[in-house]
């Protein structure tokens, strides 16, 4: 695969994601984990149920959304254990850390066997599900343009400028 005209190693990728996977979802790093799923959705990249077990029982919005839209994409296997996850999709669920994937699910509709009711039966949740409000865009991936790599080389540039000239600062 060629990302901006430079070859990626797949299975490097994939080896990667799996190795952040093992690290960081047994210690809740959600922020590292989410973007190894990410880096699925990007690249293409399969993973084996066994492989994603380790992110099933993460107290993560965000990682739950990732692996479901993987599934989804077919980039992960049907039939994963959710329990964990699908606990949260009621009433208490939408008060809870987990109030992102407990909206999200019902307004997607991701999950056959939950009723969007709770969702719609909540004051303040309800508003937002009846104007189709969401906060998880599946169909939004990874992309960069030019202006993007201007901004971050220049940041840099500045960054190397100011670190450079530390002594004269302290």
């Amino acid at each position: 695969m060629a990302l901006r005209g430079h070859g990626v190693d797949m299975t490097k990728a994939k080896s990667l994601v799996i190795d952040i996977i093992k690290q960081y979802s047994p210690l809740g790093f959600d922020y590292e984990v989410s973007w190894a799923l990410f880096m699925c959705k990007a690249l293409k990249i399969s993973l084996s149920g066994k492989e994603v077990i380790p992110v099933l029982n993460m107290t993560s919005p965000v990682c739950a959304l990732i692996v479901i839209d993987l599934q989804n994409l077919g980039l992960l296997p049907k039939g994963l254990n959710l329990k964990y996850w699908q606990s949260f999709a009621d009433a208490e669920g939408l008060r809870s850390g987990m109030w992102l994937f407990a909206y999200e699910i019902a307004q997607k509709g991701w999950l056959p066997n939950v009723s969007k009711d709770y969702v719609k039966n909540d004051a303040n949740f309800g508003r937002l599900l009846e104007k189709s409000v969401y906060f998880y865009d599946e169909n939004r991936n990874v992309k960069f343009t030019r202006s993007e790599r201007k901004k971050a080389a220049a940041q840099l540039w500045k960054i190397r400028w100011i670190t450079s000239r530390w002594d004269e600062y302290f």
